[in-house]
């Protein structure tokens, strides 16, 4: 079995990273390696989450690895508590993927805590990545681009283009608001573009974005193509979705949607 390192905020209370990438990844056969960055009360959609710092967590794990000769066949990096360890991170390599989920803001905006230094040295760590995975608003961001509501494909098609340029061998474009009614992604698998489609639902809810990268990666190491592991993550994240009526703070029920990832697995491999 495949391992996926995941480096990634750790949360309690709330629907979010390492809290959704264990169960995630585990559905569809991977073995998830769950490494913190910080451990939170609550995701920071709540107001003064209370926080353990793992600030040195990263380089103190990786030495052990090595001592063990443990090699990982994927790498998934996800929300960084400080500049420091996105550096400490340039340093690990996988064996078959290094994706980089670039978690910086949305709707135009920083999250709270993150700013131009955490913009800059994911950047770097962008340098050396097999895939980046990010919003509108984090593309702007790292290609120092203006944030805009407006999105035509000539648009997705120039923030992809800067993403490669800093280094990326491939990238998907995540929650793009094609219309009232869809919401997607857009991508580069190294040869040609492409765009995945996904009925729409008026919700806030923290945490999709966790979802769908976690089903990407482990879909990627699993032998699926870019398109079609984009696609699985937006089917699997509207299944989440599906059963809600109202926006919620504690994420998507994810939970009674993983044996849809289950049986894609299956349906896959027969």
């Amino acid at each position: 079995m495949k391992k996926l390192l995941t480096i990634q905020s750790l949360s309690t209370l709330g629907r979010s990273g390492l809290a959704v990438m264990g169960p995630v990844i585990s559905a569809l056969g991977c073995q998830c390696c769950p490494l913190p960055t910080v451990a939170l009360s609550t995701h920071t959609g709540f107001p003064n989450p209370e926080r353990v710092s793992f600030s040195d967590a990263i380089p103190r794990y990786w030495d052990h690895y090595t001592r063990l000769g443990v090699e990982f066949e994927g790498i998934l990096t996800g929300y960084f508590a400080s500049p420091e360890q996105i550096a400490q991170a340039e340093v690990l390599t996988a064996t078959e993927l290094f994706i980089v989920d670039p978690i910086l803001g949305d709707h135009g905006t920083f999250y709270t805590g993150m700013g131009p230094a955490q913009a800059a040295g994911l950047r770097r760590l962008c340098a050396k990545a097999d895939l980046v995975l990010p919003n509108l608003t984090e593309a702007a961001i790292l290609t120092d681009r203006e944030y805009t509501s407006d999105h035509p494909e000539s648009r997705l098609k120039a923030l992809t283009e800067a993403l490669l340029e800093l280094g990326a061998k491939k990238v998907v474009l995540t929650g793009i608001p094609w219309s009232d009614s869809e919401i997607g992604s857009f991508g580069f698998d190294g040869k040609t573009y492409f765009s995945c489609r996904h009925p729409r639902k008026p919700l806030s809810m923290p945490g999709t974005g966790d979802l769908f990268s976690a089903v990407t990666a482990a879909s990627l190491l699993r032998g699926e193509n870019l398109a079609d592991s984009a696609a699985l993550a937006g089917d699997f994240v509207c299944a989440c979705l599906a059963q809600a009526r109202k926006s919620s703070p504690f994420g998507a029920e994810f939970e009674n949607s993983l044996l849809f990832l289950g049986e894609s697995a299956r349906r896959r491999r027969n």
